[in-house]
């Protein structure tokens, strides 16, 4: 038979003993996750520190969905979510749950944007609200435009350089590479454009920019 693959290898780990084993399943988007969210789910609770940020982005996968009915007869829904931290049960309601109740499945990877609001029902009180929901599989694709690679001007190496142009020609996509060169005696920096290369932000990619010690990069969006 055909070897497990690495999710499903994860699942059968939770399944069986209970917790995961040889990693975690949102461990393939760890970059989105580290670039793109600024809260963990379990941190949705404490409503009155969320209060200062105007949006609220987390990520995570999902656990467990249910479609409910209100005393009064209408739909709505919950949707509970995992990240590394813990996990989270979103309450959805009215237009909200019509519009995101196509994301409710089970083992669907996420990617959730929002915000503080005042609870109606609750005077005084505030609530986190969902302002969008993505599949976190489609966010590096429809986000990121580029990677820029920090090096000190001192590590600059004809290695690294060599390096440099083997992950260009190795990694080929349609993300822009930029390169700045930091110069700490001068405090000074020159960002320069490979225009030779585009890349493909892929785990690979960043696995092997992580091997480097003198590099350090960050996911560009604009």
């Amino acid at each position: 038979m055909e070897p497990f693959s690495q999710l499903q290898q994860l699942n059968l780990e939770k399944e069986v003993v209970g917790l995961y084993i040889s990693g975690h399943p949102l461990d393939q988007f760890r970059v989105e996750i580290d670039a793109y969210t600024n809260t963990t789910l379990p941190e949705l609770t404490d409503t009155d520190r969320l209060r200062a940020k105007s949006e609220i982005k987390v990520a995570g996968q999902v656990s467990a969905f249910a479609h409910r009915t209100t005393k009064t007869g209408k739909p709505f829904g919950t949707l509970t979510m995992e990240d590394y931290a813990g996990s989270h049960t979103f309450f959805i309601f009215g237009d909200d749950y019509v519009r995101f109740k196509e994301f409710f499945m089970t083992g669907w990877f996420l990617y959730i944007s929002g915000s503080m609001h005042a609870n109606k029902w609750k005077e005084g009180e505030f609530e986190f609200k969902i302002n969008s929901i993505g599949l976190l599989n489609d966010l590096r694709d429809r986000v990121v435009k580029g990677i820029r690679i920090s090096v000190d001007l001192d590590d600059l190496t004809y290695n690294v350089m060599d390096q440099l142009e083997r992950l260009g020609k190795q990694y080929k996509g349609d993300a822009r590479l930029y390169v700045t060169v930091i110069d700490k005696k001068e405090n000074i920096s020159l960002e320069l454009l490979a225009t030779q290369y585009r890349v493909e932000p892929s785990n690979a990619l960043m696995r092997e920019l992580a091997q480097f010690p003198e590099l350090t990069y960050t996911l560009v969006s604009e």
